[in-house]
């Protein structure tokens, strides 16, 4: 490869950079209901028609359009942090307000997904979260955001979040606040690997992409305890996949991320191993890199 054709790889990936940027400016505007500066809302407007989102960006609901939306700040952030030596580090240490939210805000659509095309298709969870009592365990809850769209789709639903990152804490206890749900949602400093809970919750969510691989190994058998007989695990992970470019940056990711990067045979095997039934993988959302491996505590335990 000479210089000019790195300079063209360069070129090309800005050019992609340039168009996503303006695609969140255009998203940011309509989750907030605000009008683009007028200096430039035109020149947006045009990558949003040239990139042939205008229609999609148009239907969609504010609430539907949040999660991008924090996934394209989410990877901005990461990606600026990555260019400068000081703060090139692999492992989850982000303290900024902005990042937080923005991961966040990245979650926000699992409940939803969970509610209408997840939930009907594993046996008694429908039931389970809607009946008096239940409970959701959040594992790396962040900053409280899928655990409050969880209490507000469930309304009797009892929800203990956890996480080690207290700068993440401190928002998420701000936010539950905010939203009036301190009473229905319960926030711990701690990892799942020391979970102490035993038969008290009938979900439990866990973003593997977050989550150590040696600390899996420990994690999964609390897991097991902290769940009712009946109840079920949804184990996220990032997945490498075919491309060669796009596995490249999914190791890299998930490397920031403090986590590491698998496949969906890999979790089911360790599920099973710690007497997990029911155990496989859902089918993936349309553009995602990722995969959710779903497990069940057997009844009979």
């Amino acid at each position: 490869m000479t210089p000019v054709s790195l300079r063209q790889i360069v070129a090309d990936l800005n050019l992609s950079a340039g168009a996503l940027a303006a695609l969140g400016a255009a998203l940011d505007a309509r989750t907030r209901g605000t009008e683009l500066e007028p200096d430039i809302r035109h020149y947006v407007e045009d990558v949003v028609t040239a990139l042939g989102a205008r229609t999609a960006l148009d239907d969609a609901a504010p609430a539907e359009l949040q999660p991008l939306l924090g996934e394209i700040r989410a990877f901005a952030i990461m990606n600026i942090q990555l260019l400068a030596a000081a703060t090139r580090r692999s492992g989850w240490s982000h303290c900024e307000p902005e990042m937080l939210q923005a991961a966040g805000d990245v979650s926000i659509a699992f409940p939803r997904a969970l509610q209408r095309s997840i939930a009907p298709h594993l046996p008694g969870l429908t039931e389970r979260l809607a009946a008096p009592g239940a409970s959701f365990l959040d594992v790396g809850v962040g900053v409280g955001a899928l655990s409050i769209e969880m209490a507000r789709l469930w309304p009797t639903l009892h929800i203990v979040g956890i996480d080690r990152w207290a700068p993440a804490l401190a928002l998420a206890r701000g936010r539950v606040q905010a939203a009036g749900l301190a009473q229905r949602i319960a926030l711990r400093e701690q990892t799942a690997e020391d979970l102490p809970d035993i038969k008290a919750f009938d979900l439990a969510w866990v973003p593997g992409a977050f989550v150590a691989k040696e600390a899996t190994q420990t994690l999964i058998p609390r897991l097991h305890r902290a769940l009712r007989p009946g109840g079920w695990l949804l184990f996220a992970i990032i997945c490498s996949g075919d491309d060669t470019l796009a596995a490249a940056v999914a190791r890299l990711r998930t490397a920031m991320f403090g986590g590491f990067v698998t496949t969906s045979e890999t979790i089911e095997l360790l599920l099973r191993r710690h007497g997990f039934a029911d155990v496989r993988t859902l089918p993936p959302s349309p553009g995602s890199r990722g995969a959710v491996v779903a497990a069940r505590r057997p009844d009979a335990v």
